[in-house]
């Protein structure tokens, strides 16, 4: 999700990775992708198999870059709000949000509009950071970052969910802390002495080959960093994970019309 601003930026590593992950389910499926931010996402879904993706955010910065950058027969963008969402009824197959209901004030909105936008069939799914890790950080009780409203604890995202959706699975993204090769690398260029803006213009292949003669691992592609793992149960999701995901199904509920 874009928070402000609408320039472009590629994905880190831990994105990286959810990118891969969620687009496992959505394969051969009309998804809306709910929070798109700059469009990155939702083009990488089209690639890896979605039958066509629709991206919405409330950023009109945002999509207008993804309308500038990103461009498929199967993929395009609309301004809208998350907790607004217009679109007819069981139009899609698969929903996601990924990083976006901490920053709503009403996220229930998000997720009706979603339940009305699935088919009777369809998933969401779902991410947020997990509490249990992110209140490590926290300064007088709130979180660090000013453009999250609510982190959530998995037990209260999933009484919200449950409401709307059965949760089919549940998983955890952590940081492989053993993955000596990345601290190595990242050490190494704290000290660095040679100024990033001219290690930026230098070919990795170059930059390995200086790193083998030092005696160091070549430069560790990010999305190893991290990992995403299945759990049983939300009590499983402690502090070690930084992210909570969900895969829920759509179920007919209508408590939250009383």
């Amino acid at each position: 999700m874009t928070t402000e601003g609408g320039s472009g930026r590629k994905e880190s590593g831990e994105e990286a990775v959810r990118y891969r992950w969620v687009a496992e389910f959505l394969k051969g499926v009309d998804v809306l992708d709910v929070g798109c931010g700059h469009g990155n996402g939702s083009y990488f879904f089209t690639e890896h198999g979605a039958r066509s993706v629709l991206g919405i955010d409330s950023d009109s910065k945002a999509i207008r870059y993804a309308n500038r950058k990103y461009h498929r027969d199967n993929l395009r963008f609309e301004l809208m709000d998350a907790t607004k969402i217009t679109l007819p009824p069981e139009s899609f197959d698969a929903a996601v949000s990924l990083e976006v209901i901490e920053h709503l004030t009403n996220p229930l909105a998000m997720l009706r509009g979603i339940h009305s936008t699935l088919k009777p069939d369809g998933i969401l799914v779902l991410s947020t950071p997990n509490k249990y890790h992110t209140e490590t950080s926290y300064e007088d009780g709130k979180s660090c970052d000013p453009y999250h409203v609510k982190d959530y604890y998995p037990n209260e995202l999933c009484d919200m969910l449950n409401d709307l959706f059965r949760i089919n699975a549940i998983y955890g993204e952590f940081r492989v802390v053993a993955d000596n090769e990345r601290i190595t690398y990242d050490r190494y260029v704290e000290h660095c002495t040679v100024p990033r803006r001219i290690r930026k213009l230098i070919p990795e292949h170059l930059k390995n080959a200086w790193l083998r003669r030092k005696g160091l691992p070549a430069i560790p592609e990010p999305h190893k960093d991290f990992q995403i793992e299945p759990l049983s149960a939300p009590e499983q999701l402690s502090g070690k994970y930084f992210v909570q995901l969900y895969v829920c199904e759509k179920q007919p509920n209508l408590r939250f019309f009383l």
